[in-house]
């Protein structure tokens, strides 16, 4: 009996010993587990992390090198980025996370976004959805004929190239007190279908090198010949009297644009809402446009009463395609 008894204490103590070692295995195997998800897991997320972080400094600097770079540390990990050429200005993105001992690869194809001018029909355009006027009380030259900004570097105007001096899809109520000189094929013309300014406009605000607010400007420069650039205020801008402002690219102004000062700009002005250039001849203010001004909304008004010369110039607008750099990536494939 008492030997019966040692066999079933004996037997007991080894299924509960058994029995303990199982549920202690399966403890560790779920923190086991536990631990390999998150950390893989840890490892996703700073793979990804990685490629948003890469996408903006190549959005930051679009002449970043390919090559492999390592944020380190980024999510209590590392990460390497590699960056290789494609075809077409696109780009291939491996991104590997690292996390403890686990690592994890995503890869991308990314594909440039570029500034696209859309088509203007005239040196100044007017689109306006109820209403459009015109004030011309200055020394005003307006020509649609083809025109090279002046200096060294910029092609010939092409002779066969021409626009209306003004184009419009609403006839515009004309106030001209002075005697301005409006040139063109035709002069003025109205063209009843045109592209829709203000959505485009939109699209680049996007890609802009340049973001200000109520813009109040003295002296600046937005862009050059070889690096062109969008520059976009957000309500109403002056440039006073005495500041000059030059550029070349694309300029927005989503607000009313009133001008004291020298502008010299090459590429495209694009005013939505309502505006106005107001260049008064006491500041001995003159504006350059070579290029194109677009002025897009509900009601505009185009103002102009100083010396103010507007030139069509497919030079000028060819410009921002062929020399304003991949402005943004975005991503086209994905592969994890």
């Amino acid at each position: 009996m008492g030997r019966m008894a040692l066999i079933a204490v004996l037997t007991l103590v080894f299924v509960l010993s058994i029995v303990g070692y199982n549920m202690n295995r399966r403890a560790t195997d779920a923190v086991d587990n536990y631990v390999g998800y998150y950390c893989q897991t840890r490892a996703h997320d700073i793979a990804s992390s990685g490629v948003e972080v890469y996408i903006r400094k190549l959005a930051e600097n679009p002449d970043l090198e390919a090559g492999t770079y390592t944020i380190n540390p980024i999510m209590g990990g590392t990460d390497q980025v590699t960056l290789s050429s494609l075809p077409g200005d696109s780009l291939n993105m491996v991104s590997v996370g690292n996390y403890n001992s686990f690592s994890f690869t995503v890869k991308n194809k990314l594909y440039p976004v570029t500034a696209n001018p859309p088509t203007v029909y005239g040196a100044a355009t007017l689109q306006a959805g109820n209403s459009a006027s015109i004030y011309f009380n200055g020394n005003t030259a307006i020509t649609g004929l083809d025109t090279s900004p002046p200096g060294s570097g910029w092609p010939a105007a092409d002779t066969s190239l021409g626009v209306a001096g003004i184009a419009y899809n609403i006839q515009p109520s004309t106030t001209l007190p002075g005697q301005p000189t409006i040139t063109g094929d035709p002069p003025t013309e109205q063209v009843d279908s045109m592209p829709d300014y203000t959505a485009w406009a939109n699209e680049m605000i996007r890609l802009a090198n340049n973001v200000y607010n109520n813009g109040n400007f003295s002296s600046v420069n937005f862009g050059t010949q070889q690096n062109p650039q969008i520059t976009y205020v957000n309500g109403n801008t002056q440039i006073d009297g005495g500041a000059t402002v030059t550029g070349v690219g694309i300029l927005i102004v989503n607000g009313n644009l009133t001008v004291k000062g020298n502008v010299n700009f090459y590429g495209l002005v694009v005013v939505v809402d309502s505006a106005t250039v107001n260049v008064s001849t006491s500041l001995n203010g003159t504006v350059q446009v070579y290029g194109g001004i677009v002025i897009a909304g509900q009601n505009v008004s185009y103002s102009e009463k100083g010396t103010v010369n507007v030139y069509y110039s497919s030079a000028a607008i060819d410009n921002i395609k062929t020399n304003m750099k991949p402005l943004k990536y975005l991503i086209a494939d994905w592969w994890e």
